[in-house]
C-alpha cells in the first residue's frame, strides 16, 4: 500500500468480487443479508446477518477512523456497533501503525486506546458487551532477526519456512508484543485464543518462506472480550499465497440467553 494506490486506484471491482463470492458461499448454507459493506482503502469490512435476525438488530452505528499517509486512510479502523437480544456488540476491523521500534509499539497502543474509548464509553456496561478486534494490528515479536535465525540454527543468508518456525513456537511466544498489550488493557478483559500457528508475516509472496529481512511476527490477530458466554471454536491461518501475510479465520459461539 502506497500513496499512489490511495490517490489513483479504485478497488470497486475487487470489492464487488469479494462481496459477491462470500455472499454466494454463505447463502449455500443459510439465508444471509449483507448488512454492511465498507472499504477503507486496504480494509474491506463485510458484515453478514442471518435473515431471521435482521429485524432484531437495533442501535446500528459505524465509526470510521483514518490514519496513515497524510491521514488518507491506508491505515485506520472501522467500529461497527449494534444491539441484539439485549446484548451490545462491537466489531472492529483495523490496520494499526507499522514498524518494529519502541515508538511504533507505543503508537499502536495509543491507537488501541482510541478504539476502546469509542467502544467502551462506560465500563459499567462492559458486562453486557461482546467485542471483537480483527486485522493487521502490526504487533511484532521483540527479537532481532539474527537471534531468531540463531534459534532456528540458520544463518541470515538462509531462508526460514513455516515448518521450521513451528518447532520453536513456544519460545517465540515469550517475545510477542501482545503479552504487554494484554497487560495494558487488562481492565477491558482483552483476550485471544491460544496461538497454534506460525507467524503470519512477512512471507515472500507466493511461498511459505519468510522474508529474511524481517523478524517473522503475528501481526494479524483476532482478539475478543473474555466472557463465560463466549467460546472460540476455531483459530487458524489459511494457506493462501497472494500476499506477504497469511490470513486468519476464527469461529465463535455465543450464548445470548
Amino acid at each position: 500500500m502506497n500513496a499512489g494506490n490511495i490517490l489513483l486506484s479504485s478497488n470497486d471491482e475487487i470489492i464487488k468480487l469479494y462481496s459477491s463470492k462470500i455472499t454466494s458461499e454463505l447463502c449455500k448454507y443459510h439465508p444471509y443479508i449483507l448488512k454492511l459493506k465498507k472499504n477503507l482503502v486496504g480494509i474491506l469490512t463485510l458484515l453478514f446477518v442471518k435473515s431471521e435476525l435482521n429485524d432484531e438488530i437495533t442501535n446500528f452505528n459505524v465509526i470510521e477512523t483514518k490514519t496513515g499517509i497524510l491521514g488518507l486512510g491506508n491505515k485506520g479502523n472501522y467500529i461497527v456497533t449494534f444491539k441484539l437480544k439485549g446484548k451490545h456488540f462491537s466489531f472492529i476491523t483495523g490496520h494499526l501503525s507499522a514498524g518494529d521500534k519502541d515508538e511504533n509499539f507505543d503508537k499502536r497502543v495509543e491507537e488501541l486506546k482510541e478504539i476502546f474509548s469509542n467502544v467502551i464509553t462506560d465500563k459499567k456496561k462492559l458486562k453486557n458487551l461482546f467485542y471483537f478486534i480483527a486485522g493487521d494490528l502490526n504487533f511484532r515479536i521483540d527479537l532481532p532477526k539474527e537471534k531468531l535465525f540463531e534459534i532456528c540454527g540458520q544463518s541470515d543468508a538462509q531462508s526460514i519456512n513455516e515448518s521450521q518456525i513451528m518447532k520453536i513456537l513456544e519460545k517465540l511466544k515469550k517475545y510477542d508484543q501482545m503479552n504487554k498489550v494484554k497487560q495494558i488493557f487488562e481492565g477491558f478483559n482483552l483476550s485471544e485464543e491460544s496461538i497454534k500457528f506460525a507467524p503470519t508475516y512477512k512471507f515472500t509472496k507466493g511461498t511459505s518462506i519468510y522474508d529474511n529481512k524481517r523478524t517473522p511476527s503475528w501481526t494479524d490477530r483476532i482478539l475478543f472480550k473474555q466472557d463465560n458466554n463466549l467460546k472460540c471454536k476455531f483459530y487458524d491461518t489459511i494457506s493462501l499465497y497472494i500476499s506477504d501475510h497469511k490470513p486468519l479465520i476464527s469461529l465463535f459461539e455465543i450464548n445470548l440467553y
